[in-house]
């Protein structure tokens, strides 16, 4: 079987694989900001996080313009990437009107949601008109809170921990993935059917893949 960084590397593989390359990178970037990685598995996350911001043919890791910023999200997956990698790495507070823009536009859902959730960590204050799953939602976002804290999810990570961590823990880490991303695909509302059985059975469902 696996280890816990093989498995990792085959479900981020498959993300890519399946053009979800923003979900691909937010799993890379949370690889990589954890204490340690054996080197070897590291050259390799970071080999890819290269590659999904297509490092190699830009100079700049950043664009740094919001213009540069709204063309790219219209663009491809990696392109996308890299416009979200540049809103993180931007003091947003004199863009407000410009965000506000940007989510009343066609974009897919998992970009607003990442807007979003950006918007949130920088603790910018402002109302969003935008639609997700075809639905019209207003929102204030300084009412958004860290969905990684909130305690349906300190429930569930409870629940696994209690299950895995001693026996199994890096089958523990993988659960936490499935766990985050399910999360992060319901932001900014919290989905009540992400259960413990649900994060196992998706969990072994990706691990019986190929």
């Amino acid at each position: 079987m696996d280890n816990y960084y093989d498995s990792t590397l085959k479900e981020i593989r498959k993300l890519i694989s399946e053009s979800k390359k923003i979900e691909a990178l937010s799993m890379v970037e949370e690889e990589l900001s954890m204490p340690y990685v054996p080197s070897e598995y590291k050259q390799e996350f970071e080999r890819l996080r290269d590659s999904l911001v297509e490092k190699q043919m830009n100079h700049t890791p950043f664009f740094t313009s919001m213009e540069e910023i709204e063309v790219a999200l219209f663009e491809d997956e990696a392109q996308k990437a890299k416009a979200l990698l540049s809103l993180e790495n931007m003091n947003l507070r004199p863009y407000i009107d410009d965000l506000i823009q940007l989510l009343r536009k066609d974009l897919d859902d998992f970009t607003k949601r990442m807007i979003l959730m950006i918007s949130m960590e920088q603790e910018l204050s402002y109302k969003a008109f935008l639609t997700l799953n075809n639905q019209p939602y207003t929102i204030e976002i300084s009412d958004l809170v860290d969905p990684f804290q909130s305690q349906h999810y300190i429930a569930v990570y409870q629940e696994l921990k209690e299950m895995f961590e001693s026996h199994d823990p890096s089958f523990l880490k993988l659960c936490q993935e499935v766990l985050n991303l399910l999360i992060l695909q319901a932001y900014p509302f919290v989905d009540e059917s992400i259960s413990l059985d649900r994060v196992i059975e998706k969990t072994h469902h990706f691990l019986n893949q190929g």
